[in-house]
């Protein structure tokens, strides 16, 4: 019966284990397989799985004394048990998800892998424990081993991870190797653009411009990593395609030149530099030598498109070994290909007068906010000097679609107008997604925001600044998860914000829950990001 008893437990242990496991993997995805990001999000959130922990420990105390029960009573008591163990584990009920876990073929291998761990560890904790306390029911033993095992899911995650980066390393490698052939073969004219911001929506720009002169190819939303670009690499890149648009994400010190090398680029584009995963560099002389691999990766004749109105940019440019190429608002900072003027917001777009090549060129685009002016003029810039006529540009840029979650006005028939930025938020872009607020007629004006994530030490400094400029022309603010922003309320109250016009929510559900009874038609409603589960959930289990 032993071995009976230590085969059914560990099958028990499986079923009561999958739904926790699973919600784990969402998180562990989320924070794309880092160990220690996720292993720190884990501990930071308290996100201890304790249902069906606590249970089978109960459990397994109340089972001490089933040594001392008639035999067919302890066969029930054994199914009985089993029951409540399973039934814990699956009595979880959790809410929606805002980016729900993808089980991809590395998700599967890592949740197979994860399970021999838990049932290796199972065994061995049941093992040691008959060894230590041999006067102790079997079914007991059994049991404190599967409520260890399930508190330590997570990192039974992670080191299910580990063992398969050998694997995923082979993996990625081949797949990289067969994206490369590609390219080899198909020989696109490459564009790198890179940025602190403002990359995802010069992208979208610069590729509906190229693709009504010639087939263009882009990397979807921001995928901006190697293994996701091999993947569009494999999956759509065309021989017809002249044009390849490539985002390139960096996270440190040579990610961007890693990039470079694996799609080599011969004209690139700097957005600018500034705050965005600064927990990360710590430094805005870091973040700058990040992001100037793009452009120092280029060819002789290649071309580089700089934010001329970024200090940052400016100085990258000094020292390059290719003519640079700058657009911006201001000629201050010295020459300007492409000079944005007349910024007028409108009912459909934003008007403004491109100045380029000794001509002027009035530019209408669908989008509202200044900072989506300036990615324009970056695009229309890349775009004139790769040939595209002036006047091909322009003519697109009227016809440019939304750019998802990413400043776009929706205005309701119920006579509300929402302004969705909620994609994410970075300090240049939420006071530019302010002003837009401010610019858009309406009778009250609501911010509905997490703040920003990733800003490290700058995280007090630029939430009092953005609170100091949403204190003038708000009249409501809902703070979502409001425990991670103190500051932002602080802001508001010492610019003199209305203590009473300052609403908390738990999450962004709650939030709209709450708004849907006090909007009323003439209410424009600016939703600034949307946290990630990992930042919003307070804990996975709670």
């Amino acid at each position: 019966m032993p071995s009976f008893e230590s085969n059914f437990y560990s099958v028990i242990l499986l079923c009561a284990a999958w739904k926790i496991v699973l919600r784990f993997l969402q998180f562990f995805q989320q924070e794309e397989y880092d160990n220690l990001r996720f292993l720190r999000w884990w501990i930071r959130t308290r996100s201890f799985e304790k249902r069906a922990t606590g249970t089978v420990m109960g459990l397994a105390i109340l089972g001490i004394p089933v040594q001392f029960l008639h035999s067919y009573a302890q066969w029930v008591i054994f199914f009985v048990v089993a029951a409540c163990f399973v039934n814990a584990g699956w009595s979880h009920h959790f809410p929606a998800s805002k980016k729900p876990l993808v089980m991809t073929a590395r998700a599967k291998r890592i949740v197979f892998i994860s399970f021999l761990l838990l049932l290796v560890f199972q065994n061995a904790l049941s093992q040691l424990g008959k060894l230590v306390f041999p006067a102790v029911p079997t079914i007991t033993l059994l049991l404190f081993a599967c409520g260890i095992v399930l508190f330590c899911i997570p990192l039974a995650l992670v080191a299910a991870n580990i063992v398969l980066a050998p694997f995923e390393y082979l993996n990625q490698r081949r797949y990289v190797k067969e994206a490369k052939q590609i390219l080899r073969d198909k020989n696109p004219h490459i564009i790198g653009i890179t940025g602190s911001y403002g990359k995802t929506s010069t992208k979208h720009i610069l590729a509906h411009i190229l693709a009504a002169h010639s087939p263009t190819l882009a990397t979807p939303g921001s995928v901006n990593t190697r293994m996701g670009i091999t993947r569009i690499i494999r999956e759509r890149l065309r021989d017809e395609h002249r044009f390849f648009i490539v985002e390139m994400g960096a996270y440190k010190i040579g990610s961007i030149r890693s990039l470079c090398a694996f799609t080599p680029p011969k004209s690139g584009m700097i957005t600018a530099i500034g705050l965005a995963h600064w927990e990360r560099f710590q430094s805005i002389e870091t973040v700058t030598q990040a992001k100037s691999e793009l452009v120092r990766a280029l060819p002789p004749g290649g071309i580089a498109v700089l934010n001329g109105d970024d200090p940052q940019c400016r100085k990258i440019a000094e020292n390059l070994h290719i003519q640079p190429y700058f657009y911006g608002l201001s000629a201050e900072n010295g020459r300007v290909d492409c000079r944005i003027r007349d910024i007028e917001v409108t009912p459909t777009g934003t008007d403004c007068v491109f100045e380029y090549g000794g001509r002027q060129y009035k530019i209408h685009i669908p989008l509202f906010g200044n900072h989506q002016v300036l990615n324009t003029a970056a695009a229309f810039l890349m775009s004139v000097l790769l040939s595209v006529p002036p006047i091909v540009a322009v003519a697109a840029l009227r016809s440019l679609p939304p750019i998802s979650h990413r400043l776009v006005v929706n205005r309701g028939g119920d006579g509300i107008t929402i302004i969705d930025d909620s994609y994410n938020s970075n300090p240049s872009g939420f006071l530019s997604a302010l002003d837009v607020l401010q610019s858009l007629p309406g009778e009250r004006k609501i911010l509905v925001t997490p703040g920003m994530v990733e800003l490290g030490d700058k995280k007090e400094e630029e939430h009092l600044r953005i609170a100091a400029h949403a204190a003038k022309m708000c009249h409501r603010i809902c703070l979502i998860a409001p425990e991670r922003i103190p500051e932002m309320r602080s802001g508001l109250l010492q610019n003199g914000f209305p203590s009473e016009n300052i609403h908390e929510f738990a999450s962004l559900l709650n939030a709209r829950e709450w708004m849907n009874g006090f909007l009323r038609a003439g209410d424009v409603v600016l939703f600034e990001n949307d946290l990630p589960d990992v930042y919003e959930s307070p804990s996975a289990f709670s």
